[in-house]
């Protein structure tokens, strides 16, 4: 979750830079930095450590979702790298003085080279089926298994945009490679519609797999079987690459199956969230009246990037299908942005 945490201040930074907010990016890059550093420091209150048994990077304490075991590292870790880009972007200050640090979170999860004496190769990815696997160092029955795809594209989101923020050409290409292998095994794996003919038709009605294994797939998550669950985990985070995820002829026919979960009175407004942004794929006019009803988010988002991916969808407002997906500096009917400090 910390991971998460950084990562959507790093949103918010972007944000503020394309709307022109230099204090509120001033406010939130130096918020960022202080707690960037404290985990490449080790200063903060789990820092990570080299483990020399399995060759890899982990929390002092193994930390959440059995990371100490190599479960999820790509999931934990894009969140990091996402950061990192967005600090190393035009402040070859930072990258100079952390930089190396930076670079063993990268190895952990996207080393290409079978002479580097420390990191596994490509530790979660599967180059034969082109997908990620998210168990480390378990046994289950069922052999492997990934769940959200969206956080594996996060991962390697996070380690082409860094080598493009840095400079590096090779970095930033595998990380292209490795991302856009995900994304197409995602869409053809995980996110099913009438054209794909892989699953019977008693399972492809879900539109939706929550857990692909090696020898099955499960409409279900690991923390439970809601509907917004299974099929939310597939999407965050939201950032530019869910553009490329998130195919508008898979939305038409998952919406459907997903909008059932906005009649549960215990719906919580942070799914409740995602839930609305999808729609806004197929629907952005309906999606921004919903947004704008929101009472709370994911602790990965905000409303600052929930309104901008609202209003920068394609066809949203007066415009409709000519609007060419730019903010212009604000939403629909002259509604402005601007970053809000408190969702630090």
């Amino acid at each position: 979750f910390g991971g998460k945490q950084l990562a959507k201040i790093a949103r918010l930074i972007l944000i503020a830079q394309e709307l022109q907010e230099a204090d509120a990016e001033a406010t939130l890059r130096a918020t960022l930095e202080g707690a960037m550093n404290a985990w490449l420091d080790g200063t903060n209150g789990d820092p990570l450590r080299y483990d020399n048994q399995w060759g890899g990077l982990v929390t002092a304490s193994g930390g959440s979702f059995d990371m100490g075991r190599y479960n999820d590292h790509h999931f934990h870790f894009g969140y990091f790298l996402y950061a990192a880009a967005v600090l190393a972007k035009d402040h070859p200050a930072w990258w100079a003085a952390w930089g190396d640090r930076v670079m063993h979170i990268v190895r952990d999860i996207a080393n290409p080279a079978p002479s580097d004496p420390h990191y596994a190769v490509t530790r979660c990815k599967d180059w034969f089926v082109g997908h990620s696997w998210a168990s480390g160092l378990f046994e289950f029955g069922d052999g492997r298994n990934q769940e959200s795809t969206s956080e594996a594209v996060n991962a390697y989101y996070g380690a082409y945009l860094l080598g493009e923020a840095v400079g590096d050409d090779r970095l930033r290409d595998l990380g292209r490679l490795m991302l856009e292998t995900e994304i197409r095994t995602a869409q053809t794996y995980w996110q099913i519609d009438s054209n794909d003919g892989i699953y019977p038709e008693a399972f492809a009605a879900n539109k939706a797999v929550g857990i692909l294994w090696s020898t099955k797939v499960d409409y279900a998550t690991f923390f439970g079987a809601n509907v917004e669950f299974i099929h939310g985990i597939q999407m965050l985070p939201f950032t530019p690459i869910s553009e490329e995820l998130l195919e508008y002829e898979w939305i038409v026919e998952e919406y459907p199956v997903l909008s059932q979960a906005l009649n549960d009175p215990t719906l919580s407004e942070g799914w409740k969230g995602f839930i609305v942004m999808a729609h806004a794929v197929i629907d952005p006019d309906a999606a921004w009246l919903e947004g704008l009803a929101l009472e709370g988010y994911d602790d990965g988002n905000t409303e600052t990037n929930t309104l901008h991916w609202l209003a920068t969808r394609p066809g949203l407002g007066p415009c409709g299908s000519e609007c060419d997906g730019s903010t212009g500096g604000g939403g629909p009917e002259g509604v402005t942005f601007s970053v809000d400090m408190t969702e630090q």
